[in-house]
C-alpha cells in the first residue's frame, strides 16, 4: 500500500483547509481520501488514529488532537441523542432481567481514567470504542472493589470475583454516562531528568514541559450494575459486592493521580420498579438457563479435562431441583475412569451429591 507522505489535510478541489497548512495524516491515500471530514469521526478514532502530524518541525499536534476529541464528543451528542438512552435502557434491563443492582455513580472530583492505555500521544484516555463516550470499564469497578476485599477471607473474595478455576458470581458492567463531558487539563513534571536516571540528583536547571491529557469534570453523572452471573447467586452476595466497591471509592478512588485529588466518586443505589409477579417468572426462566448450561458442560467434558472436575461439582451443587442435580452427577461420573472416580467421590459424598 503506497503512503502519501507530503499529502495535506485538503478537500476534493485541492484546497487547504484553513488552519491545517502544515496538518498530515499518515495514512494511505485511500484513507485519506474517505476521511476527509476528521473532525466528525468517533472520538475514540481521533485520540488513537486520526492524529495529525506536523511534518515540518516533526512533531504530533497533541493539544489539538485533544481539543478535537472534545469537539467531536459534543457533536457526538447533538447528532446521536439516542444513543445515551439506549445505553441506559440496556443496563436497565439487564438488571431486571437478572435481578441485579443499579448502580448512580457522581464523581466528586475531577477523573483520569486510562491515562496509560496506548496512544501515540503521551497519554492515553478510556474512550468506548463503538460508541465514542467516555466510560468506566467494568474492569476497572471489579479490580477496585478487590482491592478492598480482606486477603483473609478467600472464600468470599473467590466466591464474589473468582479464581483461576471459576468465575465469580458477581458480574460488574461497564458504567457509562448520562451526559458525556470531557475537559482539557494540564501536569508539568519537574525534574525529568532525575525522574529518568540520567541525573543522580535533582537540578533546578531543568526545562519542564507540560504535558495536556483528558479528564471527566467533577459533577459526571455516570450509571452501571451489578448483576449475578447465575440464578442462584444469594443476594448477600451482591450485597457485599456493592459494599466493597462503595468502601474502595471512599477510600482508594478510582483511575490515575487519586493522591492529587483525581479519581473520587461516589456511588448508590438506584431502586428500580419492577412489576409484582415478574421476578418469580424471570427465575425459573433463569434457573431452567442454568440448568442447561452446566449440562452441555458436562456433555462437552472429556477425561483429559480433569482439572476442571471441581468447577463442574460447584455448578452442579448450585441446581435447585434434586432430581437434575442427580442427573448431571450420573452423567459426570460416566465419562470418568475408574482411578477418577475414586478420587471425587468423597468430594460428591461430602455436598450430598451422592450416598
Amino acid at each position: 500500500m503506497r503512503y502519501n507522505s507530503a499529502y495535506k489535510n485538503k478537500n476534493k478541489s485541492g484546497r487547504k483547509k484553513e488552519g491545517h497548512a502544515n496538518y498530515h495524516y499518515p495514512f494511505p491515500i485511500p484513507i485519506q481520501l474517505i476521511n476527509e471530514n476528521i473532525n466528525d469521526s468517533n472520538p475514540f478514532d481521533i485520540l488513537g488514529t486520526y492524529i495529525p502530524v506536523d511534518f515540518s518541525k516533526p512533531e504530533i499536534k497533541k493539544k489539538e488532537t485533544y481539543i478535537k476529541v472534545i469537539d467531536a464528543l459534543e457533536k457526538l451528542k447533538k447528532t446521536n441523542n439516542d444513543l445515551l438512552t439506549y445505553l441506559k435502557n440496556k443496563i436497565n434491563i439487564l438488571i431486571k432481567e437478572y435481578n441485579g443492582i443499579f448502580l448512580h455513580f457522581r464523581t466528586k472530583s475531577r477523573l483520569a481514567l486510562g491515562l496509560s492505555s496506548p496512544s501515540p500521544l503521551e497519554v492515553g484516555f478510556c474512550i468506548h470504542p463503538i460508541y465514542g463516550i467516555p466510560y468506566i470499564p467494568a474492569t476497572s469497578l471489579k479490580g477496585t472493589a478487590l482491592r478492598k476485599c480482606p486477603k483473609e477471607e478467600k472464600e468470599e473474595k473467590e466466591t464474589i470475583f473468582g479464581c483461576q478455576e471459576r468465575a465469580g458470581d458477581v458480574i460488574f458492567l461497564d458504567a457509562f454516562p448520562d451526559n458525556p463531558k470531557l475537559e482539557l487539563d494540564i501536569m508539568t513534571p519537574h525534574y525529568q531528568k532525575w525522574y529518568s536516571g540520567s541525573n543522580p540528583t535533582p537540578d533546578e536547571d531543568d526545562n519542564p514541559i507540560p504535558i495536556n491529557f483528558l479528564v471527566i469534570p467533577e459533577g459526571a453523572d455516570f450509571y452501571g450494575g451489578l448483576i449475578p452471573r447465575h440464578f442462584n447467586v444469594k443476594e448477600e452476595t451482591l450485597n457485599k459486592a456493592f459494599q466493597l466497591l462503595k468502601e474502595a471509592l471512599d477510600d482508594l478512588g478510582l483511575g490515575a493521580k487519586t493522591s492529587s485529588g483525581y479519581g473520587w466518586i461516589e456511588v448508590s443505589i438506584e431502586e428500580l420498579k419492577k412489576p409484582s409477579g415478574e421476578k418469580k417468572e424471570k427465575s425459573s426462566s433463569l434457573e431452567e438457563n442454568y440448568y442447561q448450561e452446566v449440562k452441555r458442560e458436562i456433555e462437552n467434558f472429556q477425561q483429559k479435562d480433569f482439572g476442571l472436575i471441581d468447577s463442574l461439582i460447584n455448578k452442579i451443587e448450585k441446581i435447585n431441583r434434586n432430581e437434575s442435580r442427580e442427573e448431571m452427577v450420573k452423567i459426570l461420573i460416566g465419562k470418568l475412569n475408574k482411578d477418577q472416580r475414586k478420587k471425587i467421590e468423597n468430594k460428591l459424598r461430602a455436598k450430598g451429591l451422592i450416598k
